[in-house]
């Protein structure tokens, strides 16, 4: 009896993670829509991600963080496994709202290098559990990167 109270409870935290992941990647989609034109305006250079890729790219990204998440989530024995996920869903929520929102290149410039660490953290964090989900993660950690480099382009043709 306790064994099956502890799955249900496991199954039911693993469903509330996938619905905030789901929620998480609606919000920034919103967020990034609404400010589409304001990010248009901006000098482009080598590194700016073209206004269409943002959509499919966070898409793409939050979809593998969610597998990979379930799947870290299936084994997790301690918050602590579950922690870098967290992490990462507020670094990542943090960077549209101060790049997109508020408009901010240099704090998000620096959220970006918070989002690129807590990446990391999960890949390591991931591949304790799941060598598959740690995998997953490359293309955010890719992803992560690009929008880093994408903020320091920015800031030096602005300057």
């Amino acid at each position: 009896m306790a064994k099956l109270i502890y799955k249900s409870q496991k199954d039911a935290s693993l469903l509330l993670f996938i619905l905030s992941t789901a929620l998480l990647g609606l919000f920034i989609t919103l967020v990034t829509k609404a400010n589409l034109s304001w990010y248009e305006r901006l000098v482009h250079t080598g590194f700016t991600i073209t206004p269409m890729s943002f959509g499919w790219g966070w898409t793409f990204v939050i979809v593998l963080f969610a597998i990979a998440a379930a799947l870290v989530l299936q084994d997790f024995k301690d918050v602590v496994d579950i922690g870098p996920f967290l992490v990462n869903g507020a670094m990542a929520l943090a960077w549209v709202i101060v790049f997109f929102g508020f408009k901010e290149l240099f704090i998000a410039f620096i959220v970006s290098l918070m989002l690129l660490v807590s990446v990391t953290a999960m890949i390591l964090t991931a591949r304790k559990t799941s060598e598959i989900a740690a995998w997953l993660l490359m293309p955010y950690l890719i992803w992560s990167g690009w929008i880093m480099i994408m903020n320091a382009a920015l800031l030096v043709a602005l300057r």
